[in-house]
Protein backbone atom coordinates (compact mmCIF):
# COMPACT_ATOMS: atom_id res chain seq x y z
CA UNK A 1 0.00 0.00 0.00
CA UNK A 2 1.42 3.09 -1.22
CA UNK A 3 0.16 6.71 -0.09
CA UNK A 4 1.30 10.03 1.60
CA UNK A 5 2.40 8.39 4.53
CA UNK A 6 4.16 5.04 4.95
CA UNK A 7 4.39 2.17 2.65
CA UNK A 8 3.33 -1.28 3.58
CA UNK A 9 4.11 -4.59 2.20
CA UNK A 10 2.04 -7.66 2.87
CA UNK A 11 4.08 -10.35 2.13
CA UNK A 12 3.05 -14.38 1.13
CA UNK A 13 4.64 -17.36 -0.12
CA UNK A 14 4.72 -17.48 -3.79
CA UNK A 15 2.89 -21.23 -5.34
CA UNK A 16 5.12 -24.05 -4.68
CA UNK A 17 7.91 -21.76 -2.53
CA UNK A 18 8.19 -21.45 1.32
CA UNK A 19 10.72 -18.57 1.25
CA UNK A 20 8.36 -16.93 4.53
CA UNK A 21 7.48 -20.44 5.83
CA UNK A 22 10.06 -20.52 9.20
CA UNK A 23 9.18 -16.77 9.71
CA UNK A 24 5.21 -17.45 9.55
CA UNK A 25 5.99 -20.58 11.71
CA UNK A 26 7.63 -18.79 14.27
CA UNK A 27 4.60 -15.98 14.22
CA UNK A 28 6.72 -13.08 12.88
CA UNK A 29 4.15 -10.32 12.46
CA UNK A 30 6.66 -7.91 10.94
CA UNK A 31 9.03 -8.68 8.50
CA UNK A 32 11.75 -5.77 8.49
CA UNK A 33 11.39 -1.70 8.53
CA UNK A 34 12.96 0.37 6.04
CA UNK A 35 14.08 3.96 6.12
CA UNK A 36 15.10 6.60 2.97
CA UNK A 37 18.36 7.64 3.14
CA UNK A 38 20.24 10.42 2.03
CA UNK A 39 23.47 8.12 1.75
CA UNK A 40 23.56 4.56 1.15
CA UNK A 41 27.24 4.08 2.39
CA UNK A 42 27.31 6.49 5.26
CA UNK A 43 23.91 5.01 6.95
CA UNK A 44 25.49 1.05 6.50
CA UNK A 45 28.44 2.70 8.00
CA UNK A 46 25.95 3.96 11.11
CA UNK A 47 24.47 0.55 11.76
CA UNK A 48 27.44 -1.64 11.30
CA UNK A 49 29.04 0.74 13.56
CA UNK A 50 26.64 -0.50 16.31
CA UNK A 51 27.07 -4.16 15.42
CA UNK A 52 24.98 -4.52 12.38
CA UNK A 53 25.86 -7.00 9.31
CA UNK A 54 25.22 -6.17 5.69
CA UNK A 55 23.62 -8.97 4.48
CA UNK A 56 24.32 -8.28 0.82
CA UNK A 57 26.06 -5.65 -1.68
CA UNK A 58 23.72 -3.09 -3.12
CA UNK A 59 21.58 -3.71 -5.61
CA UNK A 60 18.87 -2.26 -7.51
CA UNK A 61 15.10 -2.16 -6.21
CA UNK A 62 12.59 -2.69 -8.71
CA UNK A 63 10.06 -1.65 -6.63
CA UNK A 64 11.94 1.99 -5.70
CA UNK A 65 12.57 2.89 -9.60
CA UNK A 66 16.18 0.85 -9.22
CA UNK A 67 17.46 3.06 -6.89
CA UNK A 68 20.15 0.95 -5.11
CA UNK A 69 19.11 0.03 -1.85
CA UNK A 70 20.93 -2.95 0.63
CA UNK A 71 19.83 -4.86 3.89
CA UNK A 72 21.01 -4.57 7.45
CA UNK A 73 20.66 -7.58 10.16
CA UNK A 74 21.13 -5.46 13.61
CA UNK A 75 22.37 -7.60 16.88
CA UNK A 76 18.84 -8.08 17.95
CA UNK A 77 17.38 -9.16 15.09
CA UNK A 78 15.81 -6.98 13.69
CA UNK A 79 16.57 -6.60 9.87
CA UNK A 80 16.85 -3.36 7.97
CA UNK A 81 16.45 -2.17 4.70
CA UNK A 82 18.45 1.22 3.64
CA UNK A 83 16.87 2.54 0.50
CA UNK A 84 18.86 5.48 -1.82
CA UNK A 85 16.79 8.57 -1.48
CA UNK A 86 18.47 9.52 -5.22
Amino acid sequence: MVGGGPRIELLCNLPGRGTLSDLIEKGFKLYHIAYEVDDLEKATESLTAIGGKRIAEPVPGIAFGMRPLCFVMLPNMVLIELISRV
